[in-house]
């Protein structure tokens, strides 16, 4: 199994880290990282990343030397990634090698590549590619060709809480969780915050996740303006996100992302049973459940989000939407984990042993 695994921790890491560990309960899996060397993209960047994709094709080499027959690749969204996807897919090829290659963004979707088209090229029949869900196979037939695939949820990385926890008496709460920046949605979400203040809305907002100089300065205005209205947690891990999820109400997510395809975020709210509202990028469309909002791309986000939220202000019923969404959510795991069965079994078929019987 190709691919990066955390750390970094981030969605396609977390993805090729749980099938791996998934796959390895009853099988061998010889497990390749291929993780970015950092963010800076200096020269010593690009000569280590180049070293580390020339290191797993040795070692699929070798791999093949000692038996392997499948390869799983994570594939990289940039062009760059791809082209080191080309070089590891032509010596599959020699090899004889079939290739799973697991599709984690839209960027070559939105904007047909022309380093994608040579990977399935490359790939021909033996080369099956894994897509998140149907709406992101129909959408990638629509540049290239595409036979037998499968389809395997991000979901079956996020496991939905044993119950739902009683919300307790407060404000209406936002919550915005990720690396905060203009393409993550920071801005709207505050403009959100700001707005509801001004229309005198009775609602709070907590933000977590690192940010870079430039957005904290932003945010530390927004905190001192607004009082103990808004909060800033800075990155949570562990105990303290699963913290930061049951302390808000709805997840405001107005994603600009290029690469967007089906964020983790999104089923990380909906196993804590916290509604979503986010805008409609890459195949999110299709994780939506029980009170969610999609918001199309030519409509004003921030004044969707605030209709939405002064028809919740009304109607009440949190608690009983919170139970739908987990119940709801429990049931896209449990589907979930059957893509990913059906997944191993194509990786490793049950060999049938010839019997004298008849």
């Amino acid at each position: 199994m190709v691919g990066p695994f955390p750390p970094p921790t981030h969605g396609m890491s977390l993805v090729t880290q749980r099938l791996a560990d998934l796959f390895s309960r009853r099988h061998e899996v010889a497990r390749v990282d291929v993780a970015a060397p950092g963010l800076e993209r200096t020269f010593g960047y690009h000569a280590r990343r180049l070293v580390r994709n020339l290191a797993s094709i040795a070692k699929t080499i070798r791999e093949r030397l000692r038996g392997a027959k499948k390869v799983y690749i994570a594939c990289n969204g940039g062009k760059l990634g791809q082209v080191y996807h080309c070089l590891h897919l032509l010596v599959c090829r020699l090899l004889g090698l079939e290739v799973y290659l697991h599709l984690h963004s839209y960027a070559y979707i939105n904007t047909p590549y022309a380093t994608m088209s040579w990977i399935l090229r490359l790939g021909g029949s033996r080369l099956f590619p894994i897509f998140l869900s149907r709406t992101m196979r129909t959408d990638f037939a629509r540049s290239y060709r595409c036979g037998v695939s499968f389809v395997v949820d991000n979901s079956v990385c996020i496991e939905p809480q044993a119950r739902v926890l009683e919300r307790p008496e407060r404000v209406l709460t936002l919550g915005l969780l990720g690396n905060l920046d203009e393409q993550k949605g920071l801005l709207e979400f505050l403009a959100v915050m700001d707005t509801a203040r001004k229309r005198g809305l009775p609602v709070h907002g907590i933000l977590a996740g690192p940010a870079s100089d430039e957005y904290r300065a932003l945010i530390d205005q927004h905190v001192e303006r607004m009082g103990h209205a808004l909060r800033y947690l800075g990155p949570v891990h562990g105990e303290a996100k699963a913290d930061f999820f049951r302390a808000i109400d709805v997840f405001v997510f107005a994603t600009r992302y290029r690469n967007e395809a089906q964020p983790l975020v999104v089923f990380e709210a909906h196993s804590q049973g916290v509604p979503v509202i986010v805008r409609d990028r890459g195949c999110i469309s299709d994780q939506l459940g029980p009170g969610d909002l999609l918001v199309p791309n030519d409509v004003d986000f921030v004044e969707q989000t605030l209709m939405q939220l002064e028809s919740r202000l009304e109607r009440g019923g949190l608690e009983q939407l919170r139970r739908r969404v987990t119940a709801h959510y429990t049931e896209r795991y449990a589907n979930s984990l059957q893509g990913a069965e059906a997944l191993e079994q194509s990786l490793f078929p049950v060999e049938r042993q010839e019997t004298d019987c008849p």
